[in-house]
């Protein structure tokens, strides 16, 4: 697969970003594509089946939350890396319980990244590049 053909899934509510992110993507051949909503971003990740997920931690509403739990918990979307950006650091993050499940009693998985906001450029393609090699490899053997 080239990375032209790879397609990433970012779901992100700051204009300013979405076009940094989308610029750096498609400057190195990547193929972004965008949600607006919760309810967009699993229908999207549902149809397109990106190789990778960036998902802004900081939604409003929980959002977030609910998008990442979502998920981790549905079979066919599982196994899709999700990288978490946050303009907090991470030790708050976990603090804010986004990777508990409903009653906090089930702990979900850490996502496979976590980078601040806004990432630096070298930094967030080291990221995608490894995490898409990674989903792409799983693809050819055929998981999902």
């Amino acid at each position: 697969m080239t990375a032209a053909s790879i397609k990433i899934l970012v779901i992100e509510d700051e204009s300013d970003v979405r076009i940094y992110i989308a610029n750096l993507l498609r400057s190195h051949g990547y193929e972004p594509i965008w949600a607006g909503t919760a309810e967009q971003s699993l229908d999207k990740a549902r149809g397109e089946r990106p190789a990778l997920i960036v998902l802004d931690a900081m939604l409003p509403d929980d959002q977030a939350q609910s998008i990442y739990a979502a998920l981790k918990t549905d079979p066919l979307l599982r196994r899709i890396p999700v990288v978490l950006l946050a303009s907090i650091t991470r030790r708050a993050l976990d603090g804010a319980r986004l990777y508990a499940t409903g009653s906090g009693k089930k702990r979900l998985p850490e996502p496979e990244a976590f980078l601040s906001k806004p990432p630096e450029a070298e930094d967030f393609l080291a990221v995608i590049h490894r995490l898409t090699l990674s989903a792409c490899d799983i693809q050819r053997k055929g998981g999902s």
